[in-house]
C-alpha cells in the first residue's frame, strides 16, 4: 500500500519540509534545555524590583 498516490509529489515535498522543520525545532529546544549555560542575563538594576515605600 502506498501512503500517497503517485500524483502528489507536491504534498510529499511539503510534508518532508514540515518534518525537517519540526526536527530542527526539536533539536534547538533540546539543545537549549540541555545547555546549563543558557540563562536569562542577570538584571543589574535592583532598584526596579524594590517594593514601593511611602
Amino acid at each position: 500500500e502506498q501512503l500517497f498516490s503517485p500524483g502528489t509529489k507536491f504534498q510529499e515535498t511539503m510534508l518532508n519540509m514540515a518534518g525537517v522543520m519540526v526536527l530542527m525545532f526539536a533539536v534547538i529546544v533540546l539543545y537549549l534545555v540541555g545547555n546549563d549555560n543558557f540563562q536569562r542575563p542577570k538584571e543589574t538594576d535592583d532598584d526596579e524590583h524594590l517594593p514601593l515605600t511611602e
